[in-house]
Order: C-alpha cells, then sequence, then structure tokens
C-alpha cells in the first residue's frame, strides 16, 4: 500500500474519532444542563456553614473566594478582595 493512501486512512480515522469525541462531549453537556434546567435551582455555590461577609439582598451577585492563607500570592491578594467586598455591598454578597 502507497504511503499516501495510508496517510489518507489514518487522517480519516482521527477526524472520525475526533468527531465522535466530540459529539459525545456535546450531548453529555445537554445533559447536565437539561437537568438543572428542569430542576429549576441554581447551582450551589456557598454551603449552610460559608462564611458571608455581607448578604447583598435579592438579585445581588455572589462572588465565592478561594484563599488559601498558607499561599503568599492569596494571602498577599486577601486585603484587595476585602476593600472590593467592602465598597459594593450594595450590588454584591461576598
Amino acid at each position: 500500500m502507497k504511503s499516501s493512501v495510508k496517510a489518507t486512512i489514518a487522517t480519516v480515522a482521527i477526524v472520525l474519532v475526533l468527531l465522535v469525541a466530540v459529539l459525545v462531549y456535546v450531548l453529555v453537556n445537554q445533559n447536565n444542563a437539561a437537568s438543572v434546567a428542569e430542576s429549576g435551582d441554581s447551582p450551589q455555590v456557598t454551603r449552610e456553614n460559608s462564611h458571608v461577609l455581607d448578604d447583598g439582598g435579592e438579585g445581588a451577585v455572589t462572588v465565592v473566594e478561594f484563599l488559601d492563607f498558607e499561599c503568599e500570592a492569596c494571602g498577599s491578594f486577601y486585603p484587595l478582595v476585602e476593600d472590593s467586598g467592602r465598597s459594593t455591598t450594595e450590588r454584591s454578597r461576598m
């Protein structure tokens, strides 16, 4: 078999595998989106025992921060998060 025929067959096989992978990905994500839409619930972003700085009221944007205070970069970023939370308490929930 010629090398050009082998290359064509390999290319077609790779394209078919990629198409099947994309199809599976789309179908799985449609099922996940449909289950959230059917339940009418928004995804849970906070827990019952989550530390909440301020409840911004009905329709406020919820900002969830994940910080590791042993991480030097996270520790230095924390004051910026606190300042932004204080300045937008009417429109957001931190």
